[in-house]
């Protein structure tokens, strides 16, 4: 049968003609009365037998054949779950592990929670097919260890360890486990694939015994026909009399059916028209879902010529199973419901895949009975691009706002608050809902609110932008600084719809400010206290420096002062070896440094010493900067003279020292009866000169206070505190060459007095008086009086020793002074008058 006999048998079938219409041109009517044959009949019911059983025989095949594609079908939809639910799972945990963001564990854990039940399910469908099962086997085993390294992997990104997590990821073991997981199900899948050829195959071979037994049948329905046709026509040779009705009854028959025929033409041709000028897919297919008609729109998109689509169905034409079926699916919908329906369906032809808008509903005839269906499909492929487009820029929108290191927001064009990002609630807790109004603000620092909510309602008062810097409570309640700024938005009558805001977090800028304020303040307190100033040369402004308001002051210079003028302070002697060094260090770079010491020439200041210090500041090749401190080092050079000057002062008086030493040791050895007397005389009596030599030394070159020296050299006979011993003067200071030489008398005297004077007795009373006056020519004298009272009668000494010597003879030549030692009974007195210089 061509394909045109069979659109048109459709549509013969679409409006059949009413009961009586339709009898043959033998009518059987008029002869209702005659005895009809046996044989007739008895052939007409075995032949309907003989066709009943065979269609029972042929439906229980189809449905045999139907439920293998069904069961195969569904293989396929639960291979494609299970690999749907692996898909969800590695993606959430690749989301978690590269962004850290807690809302990929869903879908992991969503994924996680299916596969096993789908992996379940598989397992029961693949029951009889051992080969099969073992495959799905393998493929759990694989994904018992994938799962094992992405728990890993997820633990390690909470425990802050995503770049291991990360680097095992990429070290492609897990890769290779799913690869391995996606071949098992391919084969799987492979397989139903593979079985459902098979029934189609085998639903071909019975099709084809269908159409052969409906031959057969139709040629013994002829011959069956053709039999009783010649036997009626023996009948009607007796009945003659009805032979006219007959023929008229044929006439007014072919009439109907010219006219109808014509009818449906005319109305076949108009609607040819309609569906070749439309870009619509328009078909019609019968209750078996084969298509009996399809206008050149539908076929340009099934790329088929005509006479290889009618009277098939999609899936056996359609190169993607998964899509035919997936149609065909629908059809059965539409025409057991018998209600019509708008769905969405994919049809890809090579590289193509196309989506259209089928519109589908049941195509009745003339009694109301269902006969097939009739569909519309648009192209929506643009379209639905086009919203997947869109979809994923606001996707990606919402991705880089969610990704964004602040908080975006937006509000009603009243100020409340409609959206936020997750930044906002991951800082302060807060909800958008609770966000709203001002609500926002109570999560501010009390000391902000207010201002903000005035500078808030003024910039929605005059629709401008709002800029500022507030602090936000965070949900730990630390806080944050931001800095802030908001926009209106404008529809195309500039009314404003909605503000749009963004808050950076600038704490830790703030922090570094602050740190860094902090720092230049100390570096600033440490160069005060170290009377340090800062400059600063550039190497492409050699003629030019910034010089901070230390240097100004040690320089003597007012401020403003240019580089020149810093120079011209230079002490002449020291210009040329400064000029020379600042050349060498742009000259040689990074290795040269700037460490000089030399003079400058103030105005009011005098001459001041300064200690220059440089670092140079690489650029790509070459010095960029030179950035260095100078400090004023006179106090410390006028130290150095100081300690040059006592140093060689020092040198002096241990010579002196030294010859002092001999004297006492040749004196004490002279007088020394044996080895241990001259030892412990000796040992006494550096002792003494030691101690007058520590006060000179502790004085740090300045002279040395008169009572302190008394107080030294008799500390440990009396003690400190001791009121045997009396002293009275002014305040008098010795200088070094006095105090040694005093302090050597002093010492012999008091030994002498804790030996044989006051100082032996528990009554005794040493007095020490000194005086500062002039004598009779009016040079200015300085007198010292030593007397002892209450202790044992004194007499002259029959002779003099080393400590006589030091008394009246030493001091007196060493001071250029007089002294006098006396012996009268009521204790010892000296008295010593020497030049007050």
């Amino acid at each position: 049968m061509s394909d045109r006999s069979v659109t048109d048998q459709f549509l013969r079938d679409l409006d059949p003609p009413p009961d009586g219409k339709a009898a043959p041109a033998t009518a059987q009517a008029p002869l209702a009365g005659l005895p009809r044959p046996f044989a007739g009949v008895a052939s007409a019911l075995w032949l309907l037998i003989l066709v009943i059983a065979c269609l029972v025989f042929i439906f229980f095949r189809f449905s045999g054949v139907e439920t293998q594609r069904a069961v195969a079908y569904e293989m396929a939809l639960a291979v494609r779950a299970v690999k749907g639910n692996l898909l969800d799972a590695e993606t959430g945990q690749r989301g978690f592990v590269i962004t850290g963001d807690a809302s990929f564990l869903q879908p992991y854990r969503d994924g996680m929670a299916r596969i096993e039940s789908s992996l379940a399910d598989l397992r029961i469908r693949l029951a009889g097919d051992p080969a099969l099962r073992a495959r799905l086997n393998h493929a759990a085993t694989l994904w018992a260890k994938k799962a094992a390294e992405m728990n890993t992997t997820i633990e390690q990104t909470r425990q802050g360890r995503s770049a291991e997590a990360s680097a095992l990821i990429a070290g492609g073991t897990g890769k290779a486990w799913m690869e391995g997981i996606r071949d098992d199900l391919d084969a799987i899948s492979a397989n139903s694939a593979r079985q459902v050829a098979a029934a189609l195959i085998d639903f071909q071979f019975w099709s084809q015994w269908l159409t052969g037994f409906g031959v057969l049948a139709l040629l013994l329905a002829v011959w069956a026909a053709v039999w009783e046709i010649a036997r009626l026509k023996r009948f009607l040779g007796h009945s003659s009399d009805f032979q006219a009705d007959i023929v008229a009854t044929n006439q007014t028959l072919e009439q109907l059916i010219e006219d109808r025929t014509q009818s449906l033409g005319k109305i076949s041709a108009q609607l040819q028209a309609v569906m070749a000028a439309t870009g619509e897919a328009i078909y019609a297919k019968d209750l078996q879902c084969r298509i009996m008609f399809a206008n050149d729109s539908a076929l340009r998109i099934i790329g088929l010529p005509r006479n290889e689509v009618i009277g098939k169905s999609v899936v056996e034409f359609h190169p993607d199973l998964q899509e035919a079926e997936t149609v065909m699916q629908h059809d059965r919908n539409v025409l057991a419901s018998g209600v019509s329906q708008m769905i969405e369906e994919v049809y890809s032809t090579g590289s193509d895949r196309r989506v259209f808008l089928s519109n589908k509903q049941v195509l009745k005839n003339s009694r109301g009975e269902i006969i097939g269906l009739v569909g519309i499909s648009t192209d929506i492929t643009g379209r639905k691009a086009t919203e997947a487009a869109r979809f994923l820029s606001e996707q990606r929108f919402r991705a880089a706002v969610d990704a964004f290191d602040g908080i975006i927001w937006t509000t009603d064009s009243a100020g409340s608050v409609t959206w936020t990002n997750l930044a906002w609630t991951a800082l302060t807790g807060q909800s958008v809902a609770e966000a709203s109004g001002l609500g926002w603000s109570q999560c501010l620092h009390p000391d902000d609110i207010e201002p903000t909510r005035l500078h808030w309602t003024d910039c929605l008062t005059r629709l401008v932008p709002f800029m500022g810097e507030y602090r936000v409570r965070a949900a730990g309640g630390q806080y944050h600084t931001f800095a802030v700024r908001a926009v209106p938005v404008r529809d195309e009558g500039q009314n404003v719809i909605e503000w749009v805001g963004l808050n950076i977090d600038i704490s830790a800028e703030r922090q570094t400010q602050r740190l860094l304020q902090q720092t230049v303040e100390r570096l600033d307190v440490a160069l005060a206290a170290g009377n340090t100033g800062a400059w600063e040369m550039r190497a492409d402004l050699p003629d030019e420096g910034v010089f901070d308001e230390r240097m100004h002051d040690i320089w003597n210079l007012p401020p403003g002062s240019n580089l020149a003028d810093f120079v011209a302070r230079i002490h002449p002697e020291d210009r040329k070896t400064v000029e020379g060094a600042r050349a060498d260090v742009f000259r040689k770079g990074s290795d040269a440094t700037f460490d000089l010491e030399y003079r400058i020439l103030t105005v009011s200041k005098g001459l001041r010493w300064v200690a220059v210090k440089s670092k140079s500041m690489m650029g790509a090749d070459r010095i960029k900067r030179i950035i260095g401190t100078a400090r004023d080092i006179s106090a410390r050079k006028s130290n150095e003279e100081r300690i040059g000057f006592l140093m060689r002062e020092l040198t002096h008086r241990t010579k002196n020292s030294l010859a002092i030493v001999q004297a006492i040791a040749r004196q004490t050895a002279l007088r020394a009866t044996s080895l241990d007397e001259f030892q412990a005389s000796f040992q006494h009596r550096l002792h003494g000169m030691a101690e007058s030599l520590n006060l000179v030394v502790q004085s740090n070159g300045q002279p040395v206070s008169l009572v302190d020296l008394v107080r030294s050299q008799t500390k440990h006979l009396c003690g400190q505190g001791n009121d045997r011993l009396v002293l009275s003067g002014p305040e008098v200071r010795l200088k070094a060459e006095a105090a040694q030489n005093i302090g050597l008398a002093l010492h012999e005297l008091s030994t002498n007095a804790a030996k044989y004077g006051a100082f032996s007795t528990a009554g005794g009373v040493v007095r020490i008086e000194w005086t500062s006056g002039t004598d009779a020519s009016g040079l200015a004298i300085f007198s010292l009086l030593w007397t002892e009272t209450g202790g044992p009668k004194v007499s002259p000494p029959e002779q003099t020793g080393f400590g006589h010597t030091v008394i009246h003879r030493v001091v007196k030549a060493a001071l250029a002074g007089s002294s006098q030692l006396r012996f009268p009974p009521e204790g010892v007195i000296w008295a010593l008058t020497i030049p007050a210089s």
